[in-house]
């Protein structure tokens, strides 16, 4: 089953890695669908440019 994630590289550095958007449990929140992820950032007043601008979306396997 494919979800989806959101990262950004630490400090806008990619050679820094990646820091996820985390749940309560400070694991990974994943999204069942791509439609998911972009209606729970709208909740921050990002539009989707902005989004696509400032975020990586990622396919995980779960």
């Amino acid at each position: 089953m494919v979800k989806y994630c959101v990262s950004r590289p630490i400090n806008g550095i990619s050679l820094n890695g990646n820091e996820y958007l985390l749940d309560s449990k400070l694991m990974i929140r994943t999204f069942d669908t791509i439609d998911e992820l972009r209606d729970y950032l709208s909740l921050f007043n990002m539009s989707y440019e902005e989004m696509m601008d400032s975020f990586i979306i990622e396919e995980i396997e779960v």
